[in-house]
């Protein structure tokens, strides 16, 4: 994968520059730590915090905070208004209004997720994880969300750098918005700490806990249409039906039933598969040793922005199956077998040469480790640092 490149040189002058700096961080998503945007913030902060333990950062949120973040102070905003017949009118109001204003006393601004202020009061670097409602018209939800991404849309050129989680990611914004490259930055993500090979005991544990066999396949991920679940289960349904019967283990908060986000247990039923299981969200804690159980750990998702899921299971030992679809390639390497995405005997086929070939599973699991292991917070601060101290030498620059 193509990233920033940073010296050692570059790197102090990051950090040099950030320790005598005010940045103003949006953080929205703050409290709600299980989702992407959320996540994000929680390994981020902590390890830019380990680079520049002098810097300045200012994490402004709508809500309590019970644990504050390493290395940041908090500034707490209570709305004027609320959410209501106008949709979140209190969530835009904190992204276009209160946030622009209290960034206007920091140097630098950074909103790490796809709502740039239309009107920044200082330079503003964003986020874009990845541009899903633009790519996938079943995304784009209510005339509300629509205008919300029309805002966010309109004021992204607006940003003094943009931050994306893949090269991927990175062609498909200066192909949708006009944009010069040089502001548009690739910087990957990476899997937790927690995300290492189970010992033996642990494994056991959640093997008694979910009621798992010994050999099992698995998926842990969402439910929405673009991760192909579908697909899935019909390469599952023929796998059956040809003489295989190692189990399959879809795990993930279960939805509503909707036309994007449609009951994978349905799907199920439709295809006459009533064996397999479905544990609902795994807790965090369980997730490194439930990946590090699984005989193969398969994402069939035709459209990530990045892609977290296979490089966790990686991380974790787990042989890994995906789609040869977006940004999953360049988060994979040669670490993982590939499949058509949308492909469902393809996948079937896919499936049948890792469960038959033990070789090839342990060789997979020996190259995902060392694939997993070129990804740490550490870096992906690092060049994060690099972009926001480019930032600050261009507002400087300019106003001299």
């Amino acid at each position: 994968m193509a990233t920033v490149s940073l010296t050692q040189r570059a790197a102090a002058d990051a950090v040099d520059a950030l320790s005598r700096t005010s940045l103003a961080v949006n953080g929205y998503f703050w409290p709600m730590p299980h989702v992407g945007s959320g996540q994000y913030l929680h390994q981020l902060l902590p390890a830019l915090a380990d680079l520049s333990p002098a810097g300045d950062r200012a994490l402004m949120v709508m809500a309590d905070v019970d644990t504050p973040p390493r290395g940041a102070r908090v500034v707490a905003w209570r709305s004027p208004v609320s959410s209501g017949i106008l949709g979140d009118a209190a969530k835009t109001w904190f992204e276009q209004v209160a946030f622009p204003r209290r960034a206007a006393q920091a140097d630098l601004a950074f909103v790490p997720y796809f709502a740039p202020p239309l009107n920044p009061t200082v330079p503003t670097v964003v986020t874009v994880h990845d541009l899903i409602p633009l790519a996938l018209p079943a995304y784009r939800g209510s005339p509300l969300a629509r205008a919300y991404f029309r805002l966010a849309q309109a004021a992204l050129p607006r940003a003094a750098h943009i931050i994306t989680d893949s090269e991927f990611s990175r062609r498909d914004i200066l192909l949708r918005f006009s944009i010069s490259p040089d502001r548009v930055t690739a910087i990957p993500l990476a899997p937790a700490a927690r995300f290492r090979p189970a010992d033996s005991h642990a494994i056991a544990a959640v093997r008694a806990r979910y009621g798992l066999p010994q050999a099992f396949i698995l998926y842990m991920g969402g439910y929405d249409v673009r991760k192909e679940i579908g697909t899935l289960l019909t390469a599952y349904a023929h796998l059956r039906a040809s003489g295989y019967d190692v189990p399959l283990v879809c795990a993930g908060g279960l939805p509503n039933d909707s036309e994007v986000t449609p009951d994978p247990r349905r799907q199920a039923a439709t295809l006459g598969l009533t064996d397999v299981l479905f544990p609902g969200r795994i807790p965090a804690e369980d997730q490194p040793a439930l990946l590090s159980a699984a005989t193969v750990f398969v994402f069939p998702s035709r459209y990530e922005g990045f892609g977290l899921p296979p490089l966790e299971a990686m991380a974790c030992g787990a042989p890994t199956i995906v789609a040869n679809a977006t940004s999953l390639p360049e988060v994979v390497g040669d670490a993982a077998l590939l499949f058509a995405a949308l492909d469902w005997d393809a996948l079937a086929e896919t499936l049948r040469r890792a469960l038959d070939d033990a070789d090839l599973r342990a060789d997979l699991r020996r190259r995902g480790l060392q694939q997993a292991a070129r990804f740490t917070w550490a870096t992906t601060a690092a060049q994060t640092q690099a972009v926001f101290a480019r930032a600050l030498v261009e507002r400087y620059s300019t106003h001299r």
